[in-house]
């Protein structure tokens, strides 16, 4: 088993680096399954988008624990999957309990976890789900992007609006990436 997180603001690349992960397993032959959470439809609820519009087919759902009811008449579904990959980690409430199980139940399974590691006010997801996850994995890579202000690195998203639910969904209109400085 080998668990990979990859993580960081808004603009940091997470999707596009996610997207080159995917085609390296299709160019490898391998079996995989790419799951995105359904809060996400700021391009398609069935594709996995990045910011320049490329994209790849993925099943959504909103608790990822759905995974095993979707492939509930797939015999030996688990068992001959390759790699899963996840994208918008920090939406699923249940994201620790169904990774840990799928790494514990299946162990030539490997999994990408990709998400946001804060919000914009620097506080976690759903109770850490993601972050919850390091200490199970191999790799965590944290990626950043360019201030907004300054250019330097940004590790953080900034909300450029007055809402102050932790979840609005958006894009630039809504976000930016921030250094510590500008957040």
């Amino acid at each position: 088993m080998v668990l990979s997180i990859i993580i960081g603001p808004m603009y940091s690349g997470k999707s596009t680096y996610l997207l080159d992960k995917i085609n390296i397993s299709n160019e490898n032959n391998e079996n995989i399954f790419i799951i995105n959470h359904n809060i996400d439809i700021r391009y398609n609820k069935d594709k996995i988008t990045n910011h320049n519009n490329i994209s790849t087919d993925c099943i959504s759902f909103s608790k990822l624990k759905e995974i095993y009811d979707y492939n509930r008449n797939k015999p030996l579904f688990f068992e001959t999957l390759d790699h899963i990959y996840i994208d918008e980690c920090q939406f699923f409430t249940d994201l620790e309990e169904v990774v840990s199980n799928l790494l514990n139940t299946y162990s030539n399974l490997k999994i990408t976890c990709v998400g946001l590691d804060g919000d914009y006010q620097q506080n976690v997801f759903n109770n850490g789900q993601l972050l919850k996850l390091i200490s199970k994995a191999e790799n965590v890579i944290k990626l950043a992007s360019k201030c907004y202000v300054c250019k330097n690195k940004a590790y953080f998203t900034k909300r450029i609006t007055n809402d102050k639910k932790q979840i609005v969904v958006g894009s630039n209109n809504i976000y930016v990436p921030s250094c510590y400085i500008h957040k």
